[in-house]
């Protein structure tokens, strides 16, 4: 799917985050420049802000009509595709960010917000527990 790389654009931090220690800091820029090296080789860096988020906007709209009502995205049972697509959709989900995809998926999408969680029920049932909630 090459909205994870639009995903993941997204996903990168654009302000200060609070008080990190200077090695922190450091780390935090080696990490965010090899991310963004990475998008600029696979051709997600040459898009502007608002392409990369109309790419990641249809992929998730795809998925969405694709899904219908569906309980997965193969039909009754679920499949290693529907294991795919939780483990990027639950990303942006259930992490708490401000994510505009997130809103996305909430505004126009919000059969894929069932899905992800239709999977996490009957896959990981002690989800809740294993997560503080802030």
């Amino acid at each position: 799917m090459d909205g994870f790389w639009a995903l993941m654009s997204s996903s990168l931090p654009k302000g200060p985050y609070g008080i990190f220690t200077p090695g922190l800091k450091l780390l935090k820029g080696v990490v965010r420049r090899k991310v963004q090296k990475m998008l600029m080789c696979q051709g997600y860096g040459r898009n502007t802000s608002a392409e990369i988020f109309q790419i990641a906007q249809d992929d998730l709209r795809a998925i969405s009509s694709y899904l219908e009502d569906k309980p997965y995205l193969m039909g009754p049972k679920p499949t290693k595709v529907d294991a795919w697509m939780f483990g990027h959709l639950s990303q942006v989900i259930y992490i708490n960010l401000d994510n505009p995809h997130k809103k996305f998926i909430q505004s126009e999408c919000p059969n894929l917000i069932a899905y992800v969680n239709r999977i996490r029920d009957a896959f990981f049932p002690e989800w809740e527990s294993l997560f503080v909630k802030t």
